[in-house]
């Protein structure tokens, strides 16, 4: 669903309880989309999907993704400068 919505740029899923399954899938499909921005804060995350999420990282379009407060030991966002 993500790769045919060619004009989203950012997805904000602040707070909203997405399975690690749904992000995972997110990620799967994020190197066919035009995303620039995803935020995932407040929404924990297991190892498996901190995996997947690096793995997929590379392979995306995006800019900026927002992990705060995900239950991760450091806080970090990563950003292309």
């Amino acid at each position: 669903m993500i790769k045919e919505m060619t004009s989203l740029k950012t997805l904000d899923l602040t707070s909203c309880d997405i399975s690690n399954k749904g992000i995972i899938d997110i990620m799967h499909a994020l190197p066919l989309s035009n995303m620039k921005c995803l935020i995932l804060s407040g929404n924990k995350l297991e190892p498996e999907c901190c995996k997947i999420i690096g793995e997929k990282l590379s392979l995306s379009r995006l800019e900026a993704l927002e992990v705060a407060d995900c239950g991760l030991r450091n806080l970090f966002s990563w950003r292309i400068r």
